[in-house]
């Protein structure tokens, strides 16, 4: 309002050489584009995450308890924990050729899971016949460090087990995975229904 000043408004047309009202459209447009874009990825994971579920349900010949894993610390005096030792005793009636060994890391305080990782197993030419044990180690810096502290509980269990035919014993879907699976079901009830009838309903 002085003498001698200039004022120049910076609106949106003048910035952008657009009316409000096709900014408004523009970003309608985007939003719906980035929401197609989200739904394309929901509907793929949620079918990769419907045959993994029918994968862990196939098959089964045993139940988990059929094959207690024990995890520990393997110490040396003055050193600390140098590796995790884990036993695995085959109660099931098959010859075990190989696994995968899932160790979780839960806050004890919360429930909740704060790391998680997987060990490959071949046993190659000295499978595991039923009624024995397998004891081996493995380094994890994130589970040698809470596996001695009362705040955390070490958690192991088996997936993808093989027996000497090539039959799964027992496979396991991972809790998060699950959790992702059912939210997306939920999310998408009639795509899911579409999942369904394309790969199939689990066998039990």
């Amino acid at each position: 309002e002085e003498p001698g000043i200039n004022f120049a408004q910076n609106d949106i047309e003048s910035l952008h050489g657009l009316t409000y009202g096709e900014v408004i459209s523009k970003v309608a447009q985007h939003e719906q584009y980035v929401a197609d874009i989200r739904r394309e990825e929901d509907l793929f994971m949620l079918r990769e995450l419907h045959g993994l579920y029918l994968d862990s349900r196939e098959k089964i010949l045993s139940s988990m308890k059929d094959l207690p894993v024990a995890l520990e610390a393997m110490e040396a005096k003055f050193l600390g924990p140098l590796a995790i030792k884990a036993e695995l005793d085959n109660n099931t009636d098959y010859t075990i050729r190989e696994f995968s060994l899932e160790v979780s890391v839960v806050q004890r305080s919360t429930g909740e899971q704060v790391y998680s990782t997987s060990v490959f197993a071949d046993l190659g030419n000295d499978p595991l016949p039923p009624g024995y044990s397998y004891t081996s180690s493995f380094g994890d810096q994130k589970v040698q460090e809470v596996i001695q502290d009362k705040n955390y509980t070490v958690i192991g269990y088996l997936s993808n087990v093989i027996v000497d035919d090539g039959r799964r014993v027992y496979a396991k879907m991972a809790e998060s995975n699950f959790l992702q699976y059912a939210s997306l079901k939920r999310a998408y009830p009639e795509e899911f229904k579409d999942i369904q009838e394309e790969l199939g309903d689990p066998v039990i």
